[in-house]
């Protein structure tokens, strides 16, 4: 099945995540005189990890609200697969000034992460969010991240930082992402893609770079409202500034292409769609079995395939009882075997028995 250039927005689905984020941040600390920023990865399960979800952290510049840069810090540290990471940041300069903007940016042979969601304190105590899901809305890579939105049953996409995949960086303009009170969302396709492509293309909402950032975009006069006739770019200005980081590691992690041993994420949630997964041009990770539709998608070249039974799909399909993906039939009549899967990431709830010899 040939992937789709384009999805179908579901900014009510997204906003409703956001919405219930912000909400639960209040454990998140406020800092008299800096910001405390909150990044969660995607998870793995069991001892095999979303390979490249966790590892280093970003480097992080923040601004205010005209464009000045209030913190610039070169190596916050790492995460793990799976966690949430808290990162203290003094303000050195305009100490109590709220940061209006962030700017991430990862250096080249840093070891990649898939990012869940973010949550940023001010001084004053304001927080925001922001979910990975928008990465996947604006066209940039993501996976499957298995992670709940706080307060929520619903799970979110993560969006990969890494500059093997054209992702070096990328701003926030935190405000923008904000749930507005009786704000009201566009039903229509064409209403919706119009409020995306604001979010996504006007450049101070959100903005991603293939390379480590070194400009931001900002709001310098009244800003368009989303959706809402045309961009005056009058109101938009670019600053450059010149980057400092340099010292590239070149210890990073094996990227879920580099992997060797092919990897297989196993999910029996509605949210993990086989066919939004295989029929999107941006979404890289492993291969994936769903328990909830019996389909499986290969990564490799985006196709989707049945789940074998007994009766009536007994070729050209995933085979969970021995762990395979069988396709077409041999001069022998006998369907021919992939090799079976030895790295298996679990997302179902565990009935081992169920899955046959799926799990190892």
């Amino acid at each position: 099945m040939a992937p789709t250039t384009s999805r179908v927005p579901v900014l009510g689905f997204v906003s409703g995540k956001l919405q219930f984020l912000e909400m639960l941040l209040d454990s998140l600390s406020r800092m008299p005189g800096g910001s405390v920023l909150r990044f969660a990865t995607g998870l793995g399960g069991g001892n095999s990890p979303l390979i490249g979800a966790g590892g280093d952290l970003p480097s992080i510049r923040l601004f205010n609200e005209n464009g000045m840069k209030i913190v610039n810090v070169r190596r916050p540290g790492i995460i793990m697969s799976g966690d949430t990471e808290d990162v203290t940041l003094s303000h050195r300069h305009y100490v109590n000034n709220q940061a209006a903007y962030a700017l991430f940016g990862s250096r080249e042979n840093s070891d990649p992460i898939c990012i869940a969601y973010l949550g940023i304190a001010w001084p004053d105590g304001s927080k925001y969010g922001w979910v990975g899901d928008w990465g996947r809305q604006c066209g940039s890579p993501w996976y499957y991240s298995n992670v709940y939105v706080p307060g929520t049953d619903v799970k979110a996409d993560c969006m990969w930082l890494d500059q093997s995949r054209h992702v070096g960086g990328f701003q926030l303009h935190w405000s923008d992402f904000s749930v507005k009170h009786n704000q009201k969302l566009p039903e229509d396709e064409a209403g919706q893609k119009k409020m995306v492509d604001w979010y996504c293309k006007v450049g101070p909402p959100f903005r991603i770079s293939p390379q480590d950032p070194n400009e931001i975009v900002y709001w310098k006069g009244p800003k368009s409202p989303p959706g809402g006739g045309a961009i005056d770019h009058d109101s938009i200005r670019t600053t450059n500034f010149t980057l400092t980081e340099g010292e590239d590691r070149t210890n990073g992690r094996n990227t879920p292409e580099e992997s060797i041993t092919p990897l297989l994420v196993i999910s029996d949630t509605k949210q993990h769609s086989v066919e939004d997964l295989c029929n999107s041009d941006t979404s890289i990770g492993p291969d994936l079995l769903s328990l909830y539709s019996n389909k499986f998608c290969r990564m490799s070249d985006k196709t989707i395939w049945p789940v074998c039974d007994t009766v009536n799909v007994t070729e050209n399909c995933f085979d969970i009882s021995r762990n395979i993906l069988s396709t077409n039939l041999s001069s022998t009549g006998f369907a021919v075997a992939a090799l079976p899967y030895s790295n298996v990431l679990n997302w179902t709830a565990g009935t081992i028995g169920a899955l046959g010899g799926v799990l190892h």
